[in-house]
């Protein structure tokens, strides 16, 4: 590519003298441009704009008068240019050829940055592509719009949704079917599922729990686990799938028919349609995972273990504010992909004062380390093991059910779920094998 050739691609100044112009003669307005100074290579229309945004921000018009007073010391025969230029009708597409001209300047100078950072031995490599990743993303935001969606379009999908003849289910069964019904039929897409609880309840247990599920009804899941490897999560699956508990498996000290149920589980996990990652810790790193999951195999489900272990990969003033852009940034992914992410939390130890072991439910605002997930959150979920002696009347025999089979008895709240209803469901946690059991209340029993 010529020296020629490559202004042209990076530069659009006809465009920006035209859109120049047509402010100035009123044939658009101001405020119906939506550019930024820096998106004007033209330093006469990069000032002009420039002083157009300070008129417009302290009421007063962007005609020629004005500017030309605000700006004494520049050749008002300049200005009168610049009207000459203006062309009402082609203003959008000029504005467009503006932003186009403006991404690819920057662009440009994300390449140069990466050609600088992949040089530089003393940089994380993995660092440095999320740096990029991050720089890309923020060009994207700012860049020309890719697609709107007219309400007809979104008018026509909805109602072929609604009403097809052979309806699909597109949720995500939690596996715990009191759950299942109280969040209108599972988890369904575009939304962040947040799973709360104190450390070593069993939070993990649960989102390895849901993940299988999922996986096992022909769903295509991405586990991210920062908490466990590939073998641990694997120990977790067959101990379910097997009735082998977790620490023989650990220890490999099985018995003659374990052996042959493991064999046997062996085959049903073996077709799940579930992958792991133990390496992505930033949003980017998952999306970019995420991404190509998609491409190559399908996705229907991410479930991260946990917030407080991964990082933005951008700069924060504190880790407050990183988690707060972790899970804003793990909600415009479940947006983006058009399917639910879940994410562990951990809450923070305000949560366990004076309560004693067992004690209070902990709060929705007391997720660890920042505020911003409640927010974020389309649905929020809390894992507490209760002691009997904080449990209603109604749900202490429950309790004692649990007692005397060896189980956790647990309580699931949905806190929050936006277009829901909240409630508290009782389920019973075998951890020897990593499951979780459903009670029917009305019979004070647990079942499948």
């Amino acid at each position: 590519m010529s020296d020629e050739q490559k202004k042209s691609v990076y530069e659009a100044i006809s465009s920006e003298r035209a859109v120049i112009g047509a402010i100035l003669t009123d044939a658009v307005s101001f405020r119906d441009v939506d550019l930024q100074q820096s998106d004007f290579r033209d330093l006469v229309c990069s000032t002009v704009y420039s002083t157009m945004a300070l008129l417009d921000s302290q009421g007063k018009p962007c005609d020629l008068v004005s500017v030309a007073d605000a700006l004494p010391d520049m050749d008002t025969s300049i200005l009168i240019d610049l009207m000459q230029s203006g062309v009402s009708f082609e203003v959008p597409h000029y504005v467009e050829n503006i932003r186009a001209a403006s991404m690819r300047r920057a662009l440009s100078k994300t390449a140069q940055n990466l050609q600088k950072l992949a040089s530089d031995a003393s940089i994380d490599p993995t660092k440095a592509a999320d740096q990029i990743r991050n720089e890309i993303d923020e060009l994207q935001k700012s860049g020309p719009v890719q697609e709107v969606t007219p309400i007809e379009k979104v008018c026509l999908d909805m109602h072929m949704w609604m009403f097809e003849e052979e309806k699909t289910d597109d949720s995500i069964k939690t596996g715990i079917c009191t759950l299942d019904d109280l969040l209108g039929g599972g988890i369904r897409g575009s939304k962040l599922c947040v799973i709360g609880a104190r450390p070593s309840v069993g939070k993990s247990a649960l989102g390895l729990y849901i993940a299988e599920n999922a996986a096992a009804a022909g769903k295509n899941v991405l586990i991210v686990s920062m908490e466990m490897d590939e073998s641990e999560i694997y120990s977790r699956v067959l101990a379910r799938y097997a009735h082998v508990p977790v620490d023989t498996i650990e220890a490999r000290r099985f018995s003659g028919d374990q052996i042959e149920r493991a064999i046997e589980a062996y085959g049903s996990i073996y077709s799940m349609r579930l992958s792991i990652t133990t390496k992505a810790t930033t949003p980017a790193q998952i999306r970019t995972i995420a991404l190509r999951q998609r491409r190559d195999k399908g996705l229907d489900l991410i479930v991260i273990d946990y917030l407080q272990l991964m990082s933005s990969g951008q700069k924060t003033s504190n880790r407050t504010e990183e988690v707060g852009q972790i899970s804003r940034q793990l909600k415009q992914l479940a947006m983006e992909l058009k399917i639910p992410v879940i994410a562990m939390t951990q809450m923070n130890r305000q949560s366990e004062a004076g309560t004693g072991e067992g004690g209070r439910m902990p709060k929705i605002s007391e997720s660890r380390e920042s505020g911003s997930i409640e927010q974020d959150a389309n649905q929020f979920m809390i894992l507490h093991p209760a002691s009997k002696e904080s449990l209603s009347d109604k749900w202490r025999p429950l309790h004692d059910t649990c007692q005397a089979k060896g189980w956790t008895f647990m309580l699931i709240a949905v806190a929050k779920n936006r277009n829901g209803k909240k409630g508290i469901v009782p389920v019973a946690f075998d951890g020897a094998y990593m499951t979780f059991v459903p009670f029917d209340t009305r019979q004070n029993t647990a079942g499948g």
